[in-house]
């Protein structure tokens, strides 16, 4: 159990309470946004985004389709670049086929020898018979 003081008591009652006390350091009558350093209130920030230059939904929009425009286009030089390539390694292998007396394994070290497209486009203006003797050749090296 807990007795009380008579020092103790009378402090309690000469002391104001802490809902009659004002906040240290914080000026009651100060507008509420010189009290707080937080976030801008929406419409804070959009009346003032009109001096920056705000950009109109048809601004947007219009640059949104440009964007998407660009990426089309690059994807279709993609695409155009991939059939290109498989282009090539069915004339290589069509070139391999051409050339007469090439065993498999042949054929699979010449394609792990043409690895650049230069090398590719040289096997492929070759005739059947240096075809042969080029894979060959590399063969006994």
């Amino acid at each position: 159990m807990f007795v009380q003081s008579e020092n103790e008591s009378s402090h309690q009652e000469n002391s104001p309470s802490l809902s009659q006390q004002p906040f240290q350091g914080t000026n009651v009558d100060a507008p509420p946004h010189s009290r707080t350093q937080g976030k801008r209130s929406r419409t804070d920030y959009e009346n003032n985004s009109g001096s920056k230059g705000a950009t109109s939904q048809a601004e947007v929009l219009e640059n949104l389709s440009s964007g998407i425009g660009k990426i089309v286009t690059s994807f279709d030089k993609i695409c155009g670049l991939m059939e290109k390539r498989e282009s090539r390694e069915s004339d290589l292998l069509d070139a391999m086929n051409e050339t007469p007396g090439l065993t498999d394994e042949a054929c699979f070290m010449a394609l792990d020898l043409l690895n650049t497209k230069a090398k590719q486009d040289f096997f492929l203006k070759m005739t059947p018979e240096q075809r042969h003797n080029w894979i060959t050749y590399k063969q006994m090296q």
